[in-house]
């Protein structure tokens, strides 16, 4: 018979309890701290969804460099492509005259050319990731900064092109907060990321519950959520571009974590020699990963451009610290070490909540980056200590 002591140790040495610890921390910073300190002026569902808009395209950009990360490779071009891709949405319509719905697809096609090129140079020529892509990041500045002019661009230097282009960055247009869109497609979409988050919960929880009893809590949980979320009227406050980014990491999800390419991903990261001797196409996946995040890169642009509907030079580049550390810390949420989506999306969010609650206590804004900064290290930092302890054990 199994002593209470060590069943209760053991329970805690489970890696559903050390990598939930970290999550927790943000849990107990959100809505401990900060709901007791500011209460309604934080937990107010409406600003926190707003803050989610506003970081739509630093999410998308972390997707991206998540499946890039997993097959062992950095982008560091990703913000480049992402400002590349604002000025190209902008200027080939008001430019050039194309039509919009053309134009995007051009854009997201040029996001893929900038994943192979990276590829060609990273897998073809075997350049150091980090050196390619960053020098793949300033040619795609340049050519920001050669076809702009070193100038900002908007689609009001051409009135037709403008009007035409009001569906996409009007006041009722995609990328206003103010559109809202219809309730059937909202629920959809909040009813597949809650489907994902049950599977991803019962394939992270395998071993602590036991079959039919595992899933009837997960399930309850996924539908008390799903009322939750219903009382509080959250879905009703998305806006399209947060329904793409929910869409997005829905689909960037099921890729990694439900398909073999995905467990092919995750080996060719994990360790490519050894992949490559399994039979593994680890080349393959590497083009594959790059030419995602050069896509995700072009997908952050296009909606960056239809919030902010103008494009500035470097509008997109502070986005790359950000991404890359929405994308580090979901090796600590929920995670073994293994980089994921949802941990990217939730970390990603907590960092800017937490840095938001700062602000909204009385800290001015300019201590935004440090405190981004502070969070993650301090985050992935506990979180690290604190499993290298508990395992000690």
């Amino acid at each position: 018979m199994t002593h209470p002591r060590i069943s209760i140790r053991r329970a805690i040495r489970s890696e559903a309890v050390v990598s939930s610890a970290t999550l927790v921390g943000f849990a107990v910073i959100l809505l401990g701290g900060y709901g007791l300190w500011l209460g309604g002026t934080f937990l107010n569902t409406g600003d926190r969804v707003f803050d989610v808009y506003q970081n739509v395209s630093p999410l998308l950009l972390s997707i991206g460099i998540v499946v890039a990360l997993s097959a062992g490779q950095f982008d560091l071009s990703a913000g480049s492509m992402a400002t590349m891709s604002v000025f190209l949405t902008v200027g080939l319509t008001a430019r050039q005259d194309l039509p919009l719905p053309l134009v995007l697809v051009v854009v997201l096609a040029v996001g893929v050319l900038g994943g192979l090129l990276n590829a060609f140079l990273v897998v073809g020529l075997r350049i150091n990731a980090f050196i390619a892509t960053l020098g793949t990041g300033a040619v795609f500045t340049g050519i920001s900064e050669l076809y702009s002019g070193g100038q900002t661009m908007t689609f009001t230097t051409n009135p037709a092109a403008a009007r035409a282009a009001l569906w996409f960055i009007g006041p009722s247009g995609f990328g206003s907060f103010q559109a809202k869109p219809p309730a059937v497609a909202t629920w959809l979409v909040v009813a597949g990321v809650l489907w994902c988050a049950w599977s991803a919960a019962r394939l992270h929880w395998i071993g602590v519950t036991h079959g039919r009893r595992r899933d009837l809590l997960l399930g309850a949980g996924a539908l008390g959520l799903a009322g939750l979320l219903g009382v509080l009227g959250i879905p009703a406050q998305f806006n399209w571009t947060i329904l793409v980014l929910l869409a997005a990491a829905c689909l960037a999800w099921l890729m990694l974590a439900q398909t073999a390419l995905g467990r092919a991903i995750y080996a060719t990261g994990g360790n490519p020699v050894a992949a490559r001797l399994a039979g593994i196409g680890v080349n393959r996946l590497m083009v594959l990963a790059f030419a995602v995040s050069g896509f995700f890169a072009s997908l952050a642009g296009i909606v960056l451009t239809a919030t902010q509907g103008t494009a500035v030079p470097g509008i997109a580049d502070g986005f790359l610290l950000p991404a890359y550390a929405a994308a580090f810390l979901s090796t600590v949420i929920m995670s073994s070490g293994r980089f994921h989506i949802w941990g990217t999306v939730a970390g990603g969010l907590a960092v800017v909540w937490v840095a938001q609650g700062l602000v909204i206590g009385g800290l001015p804004f300019t201590w935004t980056d440090l405190i981004n900064g502070a969070v993650l290290i301090i985050a992935v930092s506990l979180s690290t200590t604190l499993r290298r302890a508990l395992v000690a054990r």
